[in-house]
C-alpha cells in the first residue's frame, strides 16, 4: 500500500528533526593559537670610555712624546676603554727629578722617566709607589726593581759620534782612549754632567769601569780636550756636531740616530767602542701619591707592550722586551747592531745610586776646568783596565 504524507504528517517530521538538532551536542570552538612573539631586536649598551688624567715628568722632546701619548691613548680606548687625557713636563732628566724630589709632599706626577740610578735613588729616598706589571716576569732582572718600584723599558747605550764632513772613518777615534789624543783637543764636546742625568752618567761611566782614580785620570784629560766647556743643551751637543761646529761628540745611541735619519743629518755618523761601553737604564716610576695612580698603571703597562717595543725600536731605543718584536719588523739600524753583539759592561748601577753624588761632587771639585794643569804635569796617557769594584758579578 503506498504511504500517503499528508501536510500535517510533513509538519509533525519537521519539528521532531528541529527538536533532535536543537538537543545534540555541540563542539566548542577550536581554540585559537596565540601568535608566536616577534623576536626584539635591541643594540647592545657600549658603556662610555672612562675619562682620566696622566701627567708625565719626561726628557723625551715634543717631537717623540706627542706622538707616543697618541699611541698611548689609542691603546688605552681600545683596550681599556679609557679616555685618558696625557699631559707631560718636558726637562732634563736632572731637572725633573729635582721636580719631584721638591714637590715629595704635594706630588703633582703621575709617571717619571729617569735614568735607572736615579730611579734608585727615589726608591731609597722614598719617593717611588710600587708597581709591578702583569708581565712582570717576562722583564729581565737587571730592567727592574726587585719590589717594583721601578722598571726600564729600554737601554740606552754611550758611544762616539762624528762628522763624516770632517772626519774620515778611518781618522774617526775607535776608542774612549782615541778620543784623549791631542788632534781632538777643542773639537770634541760633551753634556755637563750636573746639568744632565745622560751627561752625569756618561762621565760616570768612566769611574764605574775603570774605577775611581783610572776614572779621574781619564776624566781629566777630557775636560783638557773640551778645554774645560761643557754644553748645557743636549739637543745642542748633536747638533753641534751635525752643523760643522765640532767634529765630534760623546753622547747616547738613540738621540744621535734621531737627528741623524729625522733631521736628514746624513754626516753624521757613529762609533760603537769596541774595547768596552756602558748602557744606561731608561726607567719609569710612579711617585709616591701620584693624583691619577690608575692612568700611571695604564701607561707602566703599556710601555710593556709589543706595541711600545716596536716603537721604540723607530725612535732608535732598544727595547728590552724587543723579543715581542717579529724579526721581520726589528728596522735595519738594530739588525745591523743587535744588543747582544755591543760589548756592554755589566755595570751595577745599585752601587752607582749609592755613589752618584759623591761622585759628581768629585767631578765639579777636582776635575771640571783642572784638566789642563793635570796634562801639563801628566803629559803621558796610561793604559787603562777594568776594575770590578763597580762591576756585577758574573
Amino acid at each position: 500500500m503506498r504511504m500517503r504524507i499528508t501536510p500535517l504528517l510533513l509538519g509533525l517530521l519537521l519539528i521532531t528533526t528541529l527538536l533532535m538538532m536543537a538537543c545534540a551536542p555541540v563542539a566548542p570552538p577550536a581554540a585559537e593559537e596565540p601568535a608566536a612573539e616577534q623576536p626584539v631586536s635591541e643594540e647592545p649598551a657600549v658603556e662610555e670610555p672612562k675619562k682620566l688624567e696622566l701627567v708625565l715628568y719626561t726628557s723625551f722632546v715634543e717631537e717623540r712624546m706627542q706622538p707616543l701619548a697618541e699611541l698611548f691613548q689609542e691603546w688605552a680606548l681600545e683596550e681599556h676603554n679609557a679616555d685618558v687625557d696625557a699631559q707631560w713636563v718636558y726637562a732634563s732628566t736632572s731637572d725633573n727629578f729635582s721636580r719631584v724630589q721638591a714637590e715629595k709632599e704635594n706630588p703633582q706626577a703621575d709617571i717619571l722617566t729617569t735614568t735607572g740610578d736615579r730611579a734608585m735613588i727615589a726608591k731609597a729616598e722614598g719617593l717611588t709607589e710600587p708597581y709591578k706589571l702583569s708581565n712582570w716576569d717576562d722583564i729581565p732582572d737587571f730592567a727592574k726593581d726587585k719590589d717594583g718600584h721601578w722598571w726600564a723599558p729600554s737601554i740606552l747605550p754611550y758611544l762616539i759620534l762624528y762628522n763624516k764632513n770632517l772626519v774620515s772613518a778611518e781618522d774617526a777615534p775607535q776608542t774612549w782612549v782615541d778620543v784623549l789624543d791631542p788632534k781632538w783637543k777643542g773639537q770634541i764636546i760633551i753634556r755637563d754632567p750636573t746639568q744632565s742625568g745622560t751627561g752625569g752618567t756618561i762621565a760616570l761611566s768612566f769611574m764605574a769601569v775603570l774605577g775611581v782614580e783610572q776614572g779621574k785620570d781619564f776624566l781629566l784629560r777630557l775636560d783638557n780636550q773640551v778645554g774645560g766647556r761643557y754644553h748645557e743643551s743636549s739637543t745642542k751637543t748633536v747638533l753641534d756636531v751635525a752643523r760643522d761646529a765640532y767634529q765630534g761628540a760623546l753622547w747616547n745611541e738613540a738621540f744621535t740616530l734621531r737627528v741623524k735619519y729625522e733631521e736628514d743629518f746624513s754626516n753624521l755618523a757613529v762609533v760603537y767602542p769596541d774595547s768596552w761601553m756602558t748602557a744606561g737604564l731608561e726607567a719609569r716610576m710612579i711617585p709616591k701619591g701620584a693624583p691619577h695612580r690608575e692612568a700611571a698603571e695604564l701607561w707602566m703597562e703599556f710601555e710593556a707592550t709589543a706595541l711600545a717595543a716596536k716603537d721604540m725600536m723607530k725612535e732608535y731605543d732598544r727595547p728590552v722586551l724587543g723579543s715581542k718584536v717579529p724579526s721581520a719588523e726589528v728596522p735595519e739600524w738594530l739588525q745591523e747592531r743587535p744588543t747582544e753583539d755591543l760589548p756592554i759592561a755589566s755595570v751595577d748601577w745599585a752601587k752607582i745610586a749609592e755613589v752618584r753624588q759623591d761622585w759628581l761632587n768629585i767631578w765639579s771639585n777636582e776635575i771640571k776646568g783642572r784638566g789642563a794643569d793635570y796634562v801639563a804635569a801628566n803629559p803621558d796617557i796610561p793604559e787603562y783596565k777594568i776594575v770590578d769594584d763597580y762591576l756585577v758579578s758574573p
